[in-house]
Formats: structure tokens, sequence, C-alpha cells
């Protein structure tokens, strides 16, 4: 069979789920096969065709060394063709080509070996102590290939910061494993382990295991050494906070699962939707293992679709004044808070400790207020506190009549100021941007951002398939009475079960 030439243009046309066969690629003009990368690196590749893109990107450009750093950041599954020697002729000090290699491709160990190598010469200078957590999270990966004397040169606190991604690194070695778990007992980052909460150990994930603890040689407060006694003592407190704080242990955590995922299985008004732990923990941890509460609140969920505070709370920081009222409406506004909202609530711990908001009202005018939608707040988050600032005289009012109308709790939670000092007295300084007193850059924190929207892009997509064929089985408020938040259904309800 003779194929035709293919020019990118008619790539992108082509059936979301259409493949491009060796034979396909070998007919792409290497200039359009440059053109058209992001496109066909964006799905793992096989061997052979990543190959075959590999070479027609060097042959473009005549020779590895020439490769311009726009195209090296968008290998993505091309990477596993990149040879450890084609390395030598690269130079990865770009932190946004970094971020490509950084990625998980199950590469080999020698070319893992080689993109560390390359970064530990290129990286703008940089020792591991420089080193900050956007820059943690964008080396991912790499990291693994270190030895435990240079992750623990990391500062503990950038590594507190980047724990809920470095916590879920693939293949690490045990040398970096040890590093990482010396850090995590510093106090900048989140002290002895005796004093961990469920949260903790969510958040640090592969880091918490007893193995990797045991290596660790430092003091421990309560322990003058890290035993099997001092471990077990903290995983008794983890699963105790876990009792109290959400009614959740294993035993209830597992049968939450079976039973949401047999219940969506089953049931015929949905379609496409999420089954994955991360998701339906989102529903279980909001309800507290209420199955019947947790099942509803994912019916309406269908239906309507850096930086942590001393209290471990993710921390949203917005200049309102950036927002143009005159071009974008309210929907434009609630899809770009979407997207980040989105993107956060598969992290354990910021479903578990909610989020605090710090908003800039500079700048604002009435046509932002009216274009302000309540209903975004009606998301699957815990909006833990709002902090606003320079809020001009007139908006104010309208704060305050919006917030006479919301239930005590959530007024409780608003606080404004006049000034920054005022701000830093009820929130930590180094959880806010350098602008307002605090240690980042605004823009560092923007593409830290930008750094989580891409790492979900494909998740957020997925959610767009998800779709509810019918409303029947959501109970509406005048219903309300029929389900109660101590209820049991035929499915089941742990909020009063008690497993021994």
């Amino acid at each position: 069979m003779r194929f035709q030439c293919l020019i990118c243009n008619e790539i992108l046309e082509l059936p979301a789920d259409h493949t491009l066969s060796l034979r396909e690629l070998q007919t792409i003009p290497p200039k359009e096969m440059v053109e058209c990368l992001a496109h066909l690196s964006k799905e793992p590749l096989a061997p052979q065709e990543a190959d075959f893109i590999w070479q027609s990107i060097v042959t473009t450009y005549a020779g590895v060394g020439n490769i311009p750093e726009k195209v090296l950041m968008i290998l993505h599954y091309v990477t596993v063709a990149v040879k450890p020697e084609d390395y030598a002729n690269m130079t990865l000090s770009n932190i946004e080509v970094i971020e490509n290699f950084g990625l998980d491709y199950n590469l080999e160990q020698a070319q893992m070996s080689a993109i560390a190598e390359r970064v530990r010469e290129d990286f703008a200078g940089k020792e591991p102590e420089d080193y900050t957590y956007y820059d943690l999270v964008a080396m991912k990966q790499i990291l693994c290939q270190f030895n435990r004397s240079e992750i623990e040169r990391i500062h503990p606190s950038a590594y507190r910061e980047a724990a809920s991604t470095l916590g879920k690194l693939n293949n690490c070695g045990t040398e970096a494993m040890a590093g990482f778990a010396t850090l995590a007992v510093q106090k900048s980052a989140f002290g002895p382990p005796n004093g961990w909460t469920l949260s903790t150990v969510d958040l640090l994930g592969k880091m918490t295991t007893a193995s990797v603890l045991l290596t660790v040689s430092t003091s421990w407060n309560v322990c003058d050494k890290v035993d099997k006694e001092c471990i077990t003592r903290t995983v008794t407190k983890i699963a105790a906070d876990a009792a109290k704080e959400l009614r959740e242990t294993p035993a209830t955590r597992a049968e939450g699962l079976r039973l949401m995922r047999e219940w969506i299985q089953q049931n015929c008004d949905v379609k496409n939707v999420r089954q994955d732990e991360e998701f339906l923990l989102r529903f279980l941890r909001q309800k507290k293992y209420s199955i019947p509460m947790a099942q509803q609140t994912l019916l309406k969920y269908i239906a309507v679709s850096p930086v942590r505070d001393s209290k471990g709370r993710r921390v949203i920081v917005y200049n309102m004044s950036h927002f143009n009222a005159a071009k974008y409406n309210c929907w434009d506004m609630c899809r770009a808070h979407f997207l980040v909202y989105e993107s956060l609530l598969d992290d354990s711990m910021d479903q578990m400790c909610g989020f605090t908001h710090v908003g800039n009202g500079g700048g604002v005018t009435g046509a932002h207020i009216t274009s302000w939608n309540p209903t975004d707040f009606a998301r699957l988050l815990k909006h833990k506190e709002f902090h606003l600032m320079n809020i001009p005289a007139t908006i104010k009012y309208i704060i305050d009549f919006a917030t006479s109308k919301v239930t005590p709790k959530m007024a409780e939670r608003l606080h404004i100021y006049t000034n920054l000092k005022q701000l830093h007295k009820n929130l930590d300084e180094a959880c806010l941007p350098k602008e307002y007193g605090g240690h980042m850059l605004f823009k560092d924190m923007v593409r830290y951002t930008q750094q989580i929207l891409k790492e979900k892009r494909q998740v957020l997509l997925d959610l767009d398939k998800m779709e509810i064929l019918s409303t029947k089985g959501i109970v509406s408020s005048r219903r309300s009475n029929a389900l109660k938040p101590d209820s049991v259904s035929v499915e089941g309800s742990f909020r009063k079960l008690e497993i021994d």
C-alpha cells in the first residue's frame, strides 16, 4: 500500500484516536515533522516510531547540538529515543527544557544518568542548595539520579513546597529516597514524624515508607534515633487523626472506593466517569464517607460541569485588576478558576486541608464585581480563608452586602485589610509573592501554576468525556429530607459504622 505524503495540517485534522504508523510517519517531510512535533509526541510511541521522529529532528537541524530549545522542550515521548551519548551535545540550562526531560517516560538507567549529568553541569550555575521549589517540580525524575548527599543539600523549605510532586516519583534509588527522607524531617520541612498527620503522609507519598525513614539518622525529639517503635507510634497517631478528621480507616477507604466504583459501573445515568482513587476520594472525604451523600455530590458535580500556609493549606493569590472585565465575561472567569481548581483537587492534602485565598483589589471596578459569580465557589473545595486587601470603598459596600447573604461560618472566614502589615499578622509571609512582602516573585508563582496545569492537561480534557445521561438520581434541595447526613443507602454509609 502506498501512503500519501502527510503535512502537519492534515495530521492535526486526523481523528483523535488515530495513531500514525511508522509507514505514515515516513511520508512526513522533516520540516513538517518538526512543525507538528507537539502533536506527534504527546502520546506514548513505539520505539521505532520515536526513533524515526528523533532522527528526523536531528537531520533537520544537522546535528543534536543545533536543535533549538523550543524543540527540546516539546520532545515529550520522543525522549525515549534520545541516546545517552546524544546528551553530550546538548545544553540543559533552560528550566523549560529540563522540565521535558524530568517527566516519567520510563527511560533506561543510562539515559537518566546522562540527563542528570548534563543538568549538574549546565543548569544556570545552580547547586542543589540553590534549587527553588519550581526547579524541583521541573526536574522530577532527574532528581532520582542524585546521590543522598546531593539531595540533602536542597533547602528543606523548597522540598516542602515540592513534596506533593516528589512523593510520586517512580523508580527512585535508595540513595535519593534516603536524602528526601532526611529533608522531610527537618524543622523547616515537616519535622519529626511523630508529629505528622494523615495529610502529611498523603503529601509525602513514597517518602514515608518505613524502609526509607529507617535510613535517616537525625533528631526526632521524641526518639533519639529512628527505630521501629518510633515508626509504629507515628503510624498509630496518623491512623487516629484520620479516624477523627475524616472517619477514614484503611477498611472504610477500601470499602468506600469499592462501593463507589460498583455504583458508577451499574449506574445507567452516567457515562465515562473517572474511577481512579484520587478522583473518588474527593467526594468520599468531602462527605466523610457517607456513601449516599458522596454519590449525590458526584452526580451534581457532573451535572454542573505552590505554596501553603502554616496549616498546610494551598494559598491561591489573585490580582483582580488583571482581569479585563470589558473583554471577558463571568463564564470566562469561571472557566479559568475551574481549570486551576480541578488541577489541584487530585492532591490529597488539598482535599483535606482546603484553600486560603488572597486577593488584591487594587484597580477593581464595578465591572469586575458584576463579572464575579458566587457559584464559582460551589466547587468541591474547602474554602478556609479569604484575605482581601486594597479594596476600594465603593466595592467594600458590595462585599459587605454579599457577606451578609452567606452563612455565618463563611462570613467569619473573610478578612479585609487596608495594608500589608495587617495581612502579615494573619498569614505567613513565606506563602505570599514578593510583591506582597513574601519571598517569591509573582511571575514565578504564575509559572508554577502553569506547570501544574500542563501536568493535568489530559486529565482536564478527559473530564469533558464524563456525561450524565439522566438527572433523575439527583436529590434536589426540595427533597433534601430524602437524604440525611447519617442515612444509610443500599450501598451503605460508614459514618456510624465501626470496624474492629
